[in-house]
């Protein structure tokens, strides 16, 4: 399976098992914040109607006013017209805050009793008969207004008065132990449970609420009862909707991730491109990505690890090139040796050559083409061992003013024999380096040799230590021939050499040395010449 499959997959696991967890808290949750919310209005209206039954009922009060929330009731008997105290319908009077004619009254003792009021005396047999009355009338307004089913029980728990025109029941009816959220609201408490549940037939939420007086007298006690499926179908009808939701949702996110995972796996199937094109050659390859995470991290590790390996590509070209060229210059320059050599022992071992000064010349030229040959593969070990990375040198801290003045006495008597003067001249103090003295006093010594040798009889050649701002600077310069402009990119090649009679025994290998006798101690060496003028190497610190 490709990447982008799997993202896909991890990412349609995740989703679902995300919507699992959500949808199950979900559930778990609401069903109760909604229980509990149930609760908390039946205590509130099990409040209320506790309030209204101890004013109107123990106190000989009566409401002419209901709360806002009971304005859907339209036989309320209790609204009275100020005017002419005929009892009317509420209809069309819910408007708390402009009715004006809505209003709590005592109880008047020549009241009327209305054909509804006649009826519910029947209802309310408690031993008082105004109590009863008042009962009756009160729970004959419950009636039409409440849609729970209501209970409300004397002090002496021996009647227990039962809402909605059901028939009233004895403490004896219940059930065993099912008793105890009545006997806790008669003692003054506030209780919740489900044991009536068996009682009403199916698993209710049962709120219980004394009923007290002003003087803090219990009078009885408020049930109210409330079908847990009732509870239950909202939370239902909630996972519904989440259920049908999520589907859309799902989808909604499936194609995100689609399109994400793209976004994920296109930087590495472009990466798998070019690391493809590397390995055939192309070493120009790039991958183009931008990104700031990891992939263009690994993106820009990509890019990097493809330019090194063109700059090592190229450097083995490079490396194959110098090799060849290296064959040829050195079979170039082995040949011409070996061929005089060959000549002249083939001549004298043929005995055309029988005079005796001119034998002894002719090994006196084998002679002198054996030490150019012994010097030739000296330099050109030399010059190999410079360039091994593995060939160490000594490093250590040492004075280039004293290397300067051992350089210029190990010459003295070659530039003698030219009467050419050598002339040292120091500017500044300081001259400490951290470098090895004979490969620093070699470098200097094969310049002041080019410098002698190209230079004519009775001339000067200057040498020149400066300390310019903690930088040290060596000025050689002579006054000789010159070098061809054409000439200077090479001057430090290997095997490259001037045909001239001053430079005949030269192996061309000389300055190569010195250059990387340079670059071992991170100095730069440059030349600077003009025909007829001379020449002027300059070597500095970094």
């Amino acid at each position: 399976m490709k990447i982008r499959g799997r993202l896909m997959l991890y990412f349609s696991i995740a989703l679902l098992t995300l919507s699992f967890v959500i949808s199950s808290l979900f559930f778990i949750f609401f069903s109760y914040y909604n229980l509990e919310h149930h609760k908390i209005e039946l205590f509130d209206r099990a409040n209320r109607i506790s309030n209204i039954v101890a004013q109107v009922v123990f106190e000989n009060q009566q409401i002419n006013q209901v709360d806002e929330d009971d304005c859907n009731n339209t036989n309320d008997p209790y609204y009275d017209n100020q005017s002419d105290h005929n009892y009317s319908n509420n209809q069309g009077n819910c408007n708390s805050q402009n009715n004006p004619n809505r209003s709590y009254r005592k109880n008047q003792k020549n009241d009327p009793v209305l054909p509804n009021q006649q009826n519910a005396l029947m209802r309310g047999k408690h031993k008082t008969d105004g109590i009863g009355h008042r009962l009756g009338i009160y729970m004959n307004f419950l009636d039409n207004l409440m849609q729970s089913d209501y209970w409300l029980v004397d002090q002496e728990m021996a009647l227990i008065t039962r809402g909605n025109k059901q028939s009233e029941l004895n403490l004896s009816d219940l059930p065993d132990g099912s008793d105890l959220l009545i006997e806790q609201a008669l003692n003054g408490e506030s209780a919740y449970g489900e044991d009536l549940s068996s009682f009403l037939g199916s698993r209710t939420m049962t709120i219980a609420v004394p009923i007290v007086t002003s003087d803090n007298a219990v009078k009885g006690a408020v049930l109210l009862h409330e079908p847990i499926q009732i509870i239950s179908n909202t939370s239902k009808q909630a996972l519904k909707i989440l259920l049908i939701s999520m589907p859309i949702a799902l989808l909604i996110a499936f194609v995100l991730a689609a399109i994400f995972s793209k976004r994920l796996s296109d930087p590495l199937h472009k990466l798998a491109k070019s690391a493809n094109k590397i390995g055939k050659g192309d070493y120009q390859q790039r991958s183009g990505i931008k990104r700031n995470d990891e992939i263009g991290d690994l993106a820009a590790s990509f890019d990097q690890m493809a330019s090194d390996l063109y700059i090592a590509n190229q450097n083995k070209i490079e490396a194959e090139q110098r090799r060849q060229n290296f064959l040829a210059n050195i079979s170039h320059e082995l040949r011409t040796p070996i061929a005089v050599m060959r000549a002249s022992l083939e001549a004298l071992a043929d005995g055309v050559i029988t005079e005796d000064k001119t034998i002894d010349e002719y090994y006196q030229q084998m002679i002198n083409e054996s030490k150019y040959l012994e010097r030739l593969v000296a330099d050109l070990f030399e010059l190999s061992r410079l360039q091994d990375p593995d060939f160490s040198i000594q490093f250590e801290n040492t004075d280039l003013h004293e290397i300067c003045q051992d350089a210029l006495e190990g010459m003295r008597a070659l530039a003698t024999e030219k009467s050419i003067k050598l002339n040292f001249e120091k500017q500044g103090s300081n001259f400490s380096i951290w470098g090895d003295y004979a490969r620093l006093r070699q470098m200097i010594l094969i310049i002041l040799d080019n410098a002698i040798k190209f230079s004519p009889e009775n001339e000067t050649v200057n040498l020149i230590l400066k300390n310019v701002d903690n930088k040290l600077l060596i000025m050689i310069q002579d006054h000789g021939s010159g070098i061809p402009a054409e000439d200077l990119p090479f001057v430090f090649e290997r095997f490259h050499k001037q045909t001239t009679e001053e430079n005949k025994k030269g192996s061309g290998l000389g300055l190569a040395i010195a250059r990387e006798i340079a670059k071992r101690h991170d100095l730069d060496i440059s030349v600077e010449s003009s025909i007829g003028k001379g020449s002027l190497f300059i070597i500095k610190t970094a």
